[in-house]
């Protein structure tokens, strides 16, 4: 037989036989079920079959084939013993491997061109043209290839005068390519070699999901090479079934399994990590294998693992470790964290927070800390070296807080530093959100208990900043009729505090904050308030915000000014001009009626005299001038000046007596008021000559103006002079119709051109 003819014979001696066309049996595993004391040939036959294609058990499977055969032969079933003897030798075959006797050299051109291909394999790299060429013709060439590639494996030799066998690692990648049974067969065989070299290649080059069943023997190797390498071989495929095993290796710490875990299964990593039966070395690397995953959403039970092993290991690393992956996550890989989970970090950080790692605490806050956390996170900034990540932490919570949060951003603010130290920058961002956060709404109670829970070194800022913000938005707001805040009591006391402690514009703001409530019992102590003979202007803006919606505003305003007996009577006037604006008088005298008393005579009626013009005002002058004192010199004066320029004649007596009051300025008064008396009476007296003198020109003209019409040219003439000198321009038109008539008269129309001219000018 030529060396072609006995390899393709020994090839298909190999090739799985078909089921036999007379077998009823189907190609498929019994049920679950008792088996019977004597199996029968066609369930021996199925569970040979099963060992040889799927077990790779070749000698289980020749054993069970032998039985089969003899239980054919019982059953006198003559199919089934030729195909079981068939089968039984193809397993024989199959389990000795590499035939005897095959020659050292052939030349067969199918042998050849082999040879030519095995010795690519190793002659040129694994990622060469050629080489790839060479792996997919052996893998055509199948069952023919795996006695050669076998023996290559074993050692070198010559075929076709080549030299094969100098590298094991291609010859067995051939075999694990290679879809034909015979490969496989051929694998299993090598892992029983006692070559560790080969059964390391085997490991390496086994296929996860084609050779999984030799794979998993490899893992018993008791090389450790090998077994590191198979289960390397086997993480290349995300089967979960593989997931009993990677875990089994991953607890002694091996990479591979570490890997595999943490691409597919990320929690089993932090299984191993808090695992207490485990090395603090195994621990540690399971935990930086999580640390590194990319794609994971956490639940409780993950985060109270970490935050156990980060707060109760005796390892610190281990812990540190643990902090790390915590803070990866929150911070960057699993964002967004629910609230429900930040809250559950958040609470176990504060209720043990010297329990963790330092340099972790402050970051892990900062990322799912609520307002809560803000005390205790600014606290711990005075020990940190990254300023910038602490003061970003504080940017993101003041971020999610509303003015609900006040009281506890007071509090984070009397925790801060205070000076020039780089942590003054956080203080002055809790400063300005309180500051912020009073324009929303922030409740009177609120602010005055924040300023009473500070310490001295933060209480001045607080009060300069924020309690400054407030008092202005609110004055603002009023001033604008917006509605006003009620005023808690506290508050009043803050606000007192600071009208008594400075002499500023938050002074002056606190004063007006007094008013907001438009409270009529603080007018008298706003009042006390006032420095001066003038009213200031904070306790004006607050009068007139109090008074805002009194319907007895005036009077009440009136009274009010009228309490501070330092106002002085110019005070008093200016006061009611800025408050009262717009001010009717008739108002203002039914208020100062209200208010009369003798000893105020002097401020009323300078304010009557001021503000109220018109006879009732002046009336009310003269009924109240004699309660005016000697010492009221000015008012006097403003009085006695009012009649003069009011003519009110009634008060002619009362100037007359002015005119020997002992004042100088009441005497010059009362003189300027006479003499306007006189010289209106004189003018009186020329209208009325004047007024005599016209009526009668009038009937003169009267008379004159039918002697115009005479027909004696003399008569004429003497009218017409007459009327010039009278200043008669009504008659002009008369006149220079006259020209006409008289047009052959020149005597009489000369007389007439020069009346008209001399009326004309």
């Amino acid at each position: 037989m030529q060396p072609t003819l006995a390899l393709l014979a020994f090839a298909l001696s190999c090739a799985p036989a078909p089921l036999l066309a007379s077998s009823s049996e189907p190609w498929t595993l019994p049920a679950s079920q008792e088996k019977p004391a004597v199996q029968s040939a066609a369930s021996l036959m199925e569970q040979g079959r099963f060992a040889e294609g799927q077990e790779r058990d070749f000698a289980k499977a020749k054993k069970l084939y032998d039985q089969a055969q003899a239980a054919a032969a019982r059953e006198n079933r003559l199919d089934l013993v030729t195909a079981a003897g068939e089968a039984a030798a193809r397993a024989e075959r199959r389990a000795a491997g590499i035939a005897s006797g095959l020659p050292e050299e052939a030349n067969d051109a199918l042998t050849c061109r082999m040879a030519e291909r095995l010795e690519s394999l190793w002659r040129f790299g694994p990622d060469t043209e050629e080489s790839k060429q060479a792996f997919s013709d052996i893998a055509l060439l199948g069952a023919l290839a795996v006695p050669w590639l076998e023996k290559a494996i074993a050692g070198p030799y010559v075929l076709c005068g080549r030299q094969l066998g100098e590298s094991q690692a291609p010859y067995v990648r051939a075999l694990a390519l290679m879809s034909a049974p015979e490969g496989a067969a051929a694998l299993e065989r090598l892992l029983s070699s006692p070559d560790p070299l080969a059964r390391r290649a085997v490991a390496e080059y086994a296929a996860a999901d084609r050779h999984r069943a030799i794979l998993m023997r490899a893992l018993k190797d008791p090389a450790e090479a090998v077994r590191v390498q198979a289960l390397e071989s086997l993480t290349r495929s995300s089967d979960p079934a593989l997931l009993g095993t990677v875990v089994e290796f991953a607890k002694g710490g091996t990479d591979a399994a570490l890997n595999w875990l943490r691409a597919f299964r990320p929690g089993e990593l932090l299984r191993l990590g808090a695992s207490t039966e485990l090395s603090p070395a195994v621990r540690r690397e399971a935990l930086g294998c999580f640390r590194d995953v990319q794609i994971f959403v956490p639940d409780a039970a993950a985060v109270d693992s970490l935050l156990s092993i980060a707060r109760e290991s005796s390892d610190l690393e281990l812990r540190v470790n643990a902090m790390d992956a915590l803070v990866n996550g929150l911070n960057r890989k699993w964002r967004p964290v629910s609230a429900a989970l930040s809250a559950r970090v958040e609470a176990a950080l504060l209720a043990a927070p010297d329990a963790y790692p330092g340099q972790y605490f402050l970051p892990a806050l900062g990322v799912v800390g609520s307002p809560a956390a803000l005390p205790l996170l600014v606290e711990r900034t005075a020990t940190v070296e990254d300023i910038g990540a602490a003061y970003g932490a504080v940017t993101r919570i003041l971020g999610a807080a509303g003015p609900e949060d006040f009281p506890v951003v007071v509090a984070a603010l009397g925790k801060s530093s205070t000076g020039q130290s780089p942590t003054e920058q956080i203080s002055n961002q809790l400063r300005q959100w309180l500051g912020r956060a009073c324009l929303d709404g922030v409740s009177s109670a609120q602010l005055a208990a924040g300023a009473e829970a500070l310490p001295p070194a933060h209480r001045r800022a607080y009060v300069e900043r924020v309690a400054g913000e407030w008092l202005e938005a609110c004055v603002g707001r009023a001033d604008a009729g917006g509605s006003s805040p009620k005023l808690d009591p506290a508050c009043i006391q803050f606000l007192r505090g600071i009208i008594s402690e400075r002499q500023d514009n938050l002074r002056a703001r606190a004063i007006v904050a007094l008013s907001l409530g438009g409270d009529a019992s603080f007018i008298p102590e706003l009042m006390g308030y006032n420095q001066g003979n003038e009213l200031n202007d904070p306790v004006r803006h607050a009068l007139t915000a109090i008074t805002r919606n009194d319907p007895k505003r005036v009077e009440t305003v009136l009274r009010a000014l009228l309490s501070v007996r330092t106002l002085s009577t110019q005070g008093v006037q200016r006061a009611c001009e800025q408050i009262l604006t717009p001010l009717q008088p008739k108002d203002l005298l039914l208020a100062v009626s209200a208010c009369w008393k003798p000893a105020e005579a002097e401020r009323l009626c300078a304010l009557v005299a001021r503000l109220v013009p018109g006879p009732e005002g002046t009336q009310f002058l003269l009924a109240h001038y004699k309660e005016l004192d000697a010492t009221a010199v000015e008012v006097r004066g403003q009085v006695i000046e009012r009649f003069g320029r009011d003519l009110h004649e009634p008060a002619l007596d009362v100037i007359g007596a002015a005119l020997r009051d002992p004042s100088d300025n009441v005497r010059a008064k009362a003189s300027q008021a006479f003499e306007r008396f006189r010289n209106e009476q004189q003018r009186v007296r020329e209208f009325e000559a004047w007024r005599s003198s016209e009526l009668r020109a009038a009937q003169t003209i009267a008379e004159l103006l039918p002697l115009l019409d005479n027909a004696n040219p003399d008569v004429v003439i003497g009218a017409a002079k007459a009327l010039g000198a009278l200043k008669a321009r009504a008659c002009t038109p008369k006149l220079i119709s006259l020209h006409e008539k008289f047009a052959q008269n020149e005597r009489v129309n000369s007389v007439l051109r020069q009346v008209v001219d001399q009326l004309a000018q």
